[in-house]
């Protein structure tokens, strides 16, 4: 285990911009380590977690005011916040986008470029109940299991539209989000490569730990992005029918 950055008090609050299946529960719990910032549960605004009433509130009154009121309050307490855009309405991503420029937050952007296995690895974890390490196995054969491609690909059009949409907005308002993706950090040709990336989001944010605490951070990470159990998604059936209609969704590119 690495041992955390002692930080200052000046450092930063963070968004880390995601989706499910995309690293970001292991990266964001060593950022959080380093980052000397109050923390709290990860996919804080999904419908079970301390701030799900904030989109449970925008579905049943569609209340701007509110919404951007609750934002608000919320962004006020510094800390580093993964929020996986997926799980709530796109207003309270645009709107979250506004309060958190405000209040000055760092915005990092972690993502695929290519959705496939993100995808199948949402489909397995959904299927057999095994959404981290240690989970149940599953209890029958994955042979049997049909792809939901249609759904599948709906589902990637509206992420990839999420995270555009919230890449843009930010840009819109003077924000410089970073981004980095799952490909480039988790399955880097060596630790070298994978710590000069780390160095770069160390740069941006701003926040304590050199070149010494990106190479300990890329031990803890590089080769650690899947749980195993990726062997198995070629058990289900539709996944060669699945990686040609996903040639047709477009990619969030955030440039």
């Amino acid at each position: 285990m690495t041992s955390a950055v002692t930080a200052t008090a000046t450092n930063a609050p963070l968004i880390i911009w995601t989706l499910q299946r995309t690293g970001g529960t292991n990266l964001t719990a060593h950022l959080v380590q380093r980052s000397g910032l109050p923390t709290v549960p990860h996919e804080p605004f999904n419908g079970d977690r301390n701030w799900g009433y904030v989109a449970q509130n925008w579905l049943r009154d569609h209340d701007e005011a509110a919404l951007a009121k609750a934002l608000h309050e919320i962004c006020a307490r510094p800390t580093v916040i993964k929020h996986c855009v997926e799980n709530v309405p796109s207003a309270v991503n645009l709107a979250l986008v506004r309060a958190s420029v405000q209040a000055g937050f760092k915005h990092f952007f972690l993502y695929r470029r290519d959705p496939l296995d993100r995808l199948l690895s949402l489909h397995f974890a959904k299927v057999t109940g095994v959404w981290g390490p240690g989970g149940r196995p599953a209890d029958a054969s994955l042979q049997s299991q049909v792809l939901p491609v249609e759904s599948l690909v709906a589902h990637e059009r509206r992420c990839a539209g999420e995270l555009g949409s919230a890449w843009r907005l930010l840009q819109e308002l003077g924000a410089r989000p970073h981004a980095l993706a799952f490909e480039d950090l988790y399955q880097a040709p060596s630790l070298a490569v994978a710590a000069e990336r780390l160095t770069a989001l160390f740069a941006y944010l701003g926040w304590q730990g050199g070149v010494g605490d990106a190479l300990a951070l890329a031990q803890d990470v590089v080769g650690k992005g899947n749980q195993g159990t990726r062997h198995k998604y070629q058990e289900f059936a539709g996944r060669a029918e699945l990686a040609r209609a996903l040639e047709t969704v477009p990619r969030f590119t955030p440039v």
